[in-house]
């Protein structure tokens, strides 16, 4: 944990450079650290991407190109889950009309994310456009159309974070809280939890479910449900359920003549008590390590924070787009190539991400 001085030192810091997902608390006196599993993944991946990204905002000006294929799984996820949520809050309703939905709708928010600059990427390609994305819609509301969805909706986006509902550790120097947002809560008339929407490749390699069982976003949803569960169900309905499990709405975005129907499934993870404390602990250690990765980037600079290297060229399937920036031979030229090819944008906000 950081010492008294270290915290101070932070403290001073942020008064100039003011994060979401870190602050101080002036009437607790305390750091307050807000955080979800895409901050917690990056910074595991490489603390110097983390402080230049997550702390800096940096990001490729436009004009250079797509910065790296986690861009568009960032966009298209984005779009993917307006949408979805939409189709939630209204699929009952007696005017809702799911060509407005899968065709209009859907191509309002593509256009407005600019998703076609990605008409190169493979993803892009595997599920053949906005053409495409908009068939696997029609067929999405096929598939679960209001007479054939059995899942009861009780809540869509579900937002937690600064409002400091699940909180993962407190001390009198710190506090540190979860952050994200659950698609959906369902309640299929034994449980009640989250259902995670996911596009996933093609279900033809595999356990489809390989990739999630130990994703520490899953987990933590269904940390967070039992934390948050009252806020939405009545408290005699609580205990009539088993808040330990997570659906996974699993769709594949490729397109397979010989089974276009087989594009959909939904598989559940358990959780044990056990693994849910142990999650908690995990996330606690690695905020302490984001934290004493901070106090170093405050006190030296970027380019003597930690990096894992062997992401420099597998930055989600890609080549992590600070790649030419670590690369140089001091700071200073670190700086100059940030200048050149980069500008600060917004850093990453769960509560605020949006179109």
């Amino acid at each position: 944990m950081p010492t008294y001085f270290e915290t101070t030192l932070i403290k001073s810091w942020l008064e100039e450079h003011p994060l979401p997902w870190l602050s101080y608390d002036t009437e607790k006196k305390k750091l307050i650290v807000v955080v979800d599993n895409h901050l917690l993944s990056t910074h595991r991946s490489c603390g110097t991407h983390y402080m230049l990204n997550a702390v800096e905002g940096q990001n490729f000006k436009p004009g250079f190109g797509v910065p790296n294929n986690r861009q568009w799984y960032l966009d298209f996820g984005i779009v993917f889950h307006k949408l979805v949520e939409y189709y939630y809050q209204n699929f009952r309703k007696d005017n809702f009309n799911v060509n407005e939905w899968a065709v209009d709708l859907a191509y309002q928010l593509w256009m407005q994310k600019e998703l076609e600059v990605y008409k190169d990427h493979p993803e892009y390609k595997a599920i053949l456009g906005l053409k495409g994305f908009s068939a696997l819609l029609l067929q999405y509301a096929q598939r679960y159309r209001a007479d054939n969805e059995r899942l009861r909706i009780i809540a869509t986006e579900v937002s937690f974070g600064k409002s400091r509902e699940v909180q993962l550790f407190s001390t009198p120097a710190y506090e540190f809280y979860l952050a994200g947002r659950m698609d959906v809560l369902v309640d299929d008339g034994y449980f009640i939890m989250p259902m995670d929407h996911k596009t996933v490749g093609t279900f033809k390699r595999g356990d489809p479910l390989d990739r999630y069982l130990n994703d520490e976003g899953p987990t933590g949803y269904v940390y967070t449900l039992t934390k948050i569960l009252p806020k939405y169900v009545p408290e005699e309905l609580i205990f009539k359920r088993d808040c330990t499990r997570i659906l996974m709405n699993l769709i594949s975005k490729a397109w397979d003549v010989n089974a276009p129907a087989d594009r959909f499934r939904r598989l559940t993870i358990y959780k044990t008590q056990e693994q849910l404390s142990q999650y908690q602990l995990r996330m606690v250690l690695s905020i302490e390590a984001l934290l004493r990765d901070l106090i170093t980037y405050i006190n030296h600079g970027v380019a003597c924070v930690p990096r894992d290297t062997s992401h420099c060229t597998n930055w989600y399937y890609g080549k992590c787009y600070f790649f030419d920036v670590c690369r140089q031979s001091s700071e200073e030229a670190m700086r100059a190539t940030l200048s050149n090819g980069f500008v600060q944008l917004p850093v990453w906000d769960t509560e605020n991400v949006s179109l």
